[in-house]
C-alpha cells in the first residue's frame, strides 16, 4: 500500500458509485472491502482508523479519498464522478445496498462485472428509470467478503420475482389512463425530483408555478427524514396527520 499505484485496478464506470468501485477493486486482490480499507488506513501515515464508522463514510474521508486517487491513478473526471457533491438526499446507508436486476444482467451481457449506479444511492430513487422496475434490496453478506456477490441465477431470480408481482405490467406509457396509477405517479415524482436537484423547475401544468427549490421544500415537508428505501419509519410529519377535510 506504500506503492505509488495499484498494479491492477478496474476503471470506474462513468455512473458508478464509490462503494461499488471500491468493492470491485478489493475483489481483484481477493480481499473484502472492509479489510482493504483497513490496510489503506493503517498505511496512510498519520491517519487513525475510524472506529465504528461505516465503510462508505470512511471512503468519503478526504485523506482516504486522496490516497485512493493515487492508488487507482484516477483522472480528474473519475475523481469528480466518484466523489460528487452531496445532494442532501443520500440514503443513510451510503453503501451499495439496492440495485436493478435488469441493469446488472445487462452488465453481464456486455462483459462487465455488475456495478452500483450513483442514482441508486438517492433516497428518492426507488424505480429504475431505464427498465421501469422497482429496485431490489441487495444481500450484503457476500458483498462484505472477497467473493463476487453476483450470479446470473440470482439476478434472474430477482428479475422473475419482480415480474410476478406485476411491476412489468406497470411500465410508464403516455396514455392518460395509465398516468393515474401509483407506479406512474412515483416515476413522475422521481424524474421531477432529479430535475429539481439540477435546478430545473417542475412542469407548471402539473405542479403550478413552483421553482425547483420550492418543489424540494414541499417534498421535504411531506417526507420523514428517517425514511429511506427500506428503513422503518421512526417519526411522522405533520402533513401525514391531516384530517380528511384538510386533505
Amino acid at each position: 500500500m506504500n506503492a505509488g499505484a495499484w498494479p491492477v485496478c478496474p476503471r470506474p464506470q462513468s455512473d458508478e458509485a464509490l462503494p461499488s468501485w471500491f468493492e470491485r477493486v478489493s475483489q481483484e486482490y481477493a480481499m473484502s472491502p472492509l479489510l482493504l480499507l483497513g490496510v489503506i488506513e493503517r498505511a496512510d501515515s498519520g491517519k487513525a482508523i475510524t472506529a465504528g464508522a461505516r465503510e462508505a463514510d470512511r471512503l468519503l474521508d478526504r485523506a482516504i479519498a486522496n490516497r485512493l486517487a493515487v492508488l487507482g491513478q484516477l483522472s480528474e473526471p473519475e475523481i469528480n464522478a466518484l466523489w460528487p457533491p452531496a445532494t442532501g438526499w443520500e440514503l443513510h446507508d451510503r453503501g451499495f445496498c439496492v440495485y436493478c436486476p435488469h441493469c446488472c444482467l445487462n452488465d453481464f451481457n456486455h462483459g462487465r462485472t455488475p456495478y452500483g449506479r450513483r442514482c441508486w444511492q438517492q433516497s428518492w430513487y426507488t424505480i429504475c428509470q431505464v427498465h421501469s422496475i422497482a429496485l431490489v434490496r441487495r444481500n450484503r453478506t457476500h458483498a462484505s467478503s472477497n467473493r463476487s456477490p453476483w450470479s446470473h441465477a440470482k439476478l434472474k431470480s430477482d428479475r422473475d420475482f419482480l415480474a410476478s408481482v406485476r411491476y412489468r405490467g406497470l411500465k410508464v406509457t403516455r396514455e392518460p389512463a395509465v398516468r393515474t396509477s401509483m407506479f406512474s405517479s412515483l416515476t413522475h415524482l422521481e424524474r421531477t425530483t432529479a430535475a429539481a436537484l439540477s435546478g430545473s423547475a417542475p412542469d407548471p401544468w402539473v405542479w403550478g408555478t413552483l421553482t425547483a427549490d420550492e418543489f424540494l421544500a414541499v417534498l421535504t415537508d411531506v417526507t420523514t427524514w428517517s425514511l429511506t428505501h427500506f428503513e422503518s419509519v421512526r417519526s411522522w410529519s405533520a402533513a401525514e396527520d391531516l384530517t380528511p377535510a384538510e386533505e
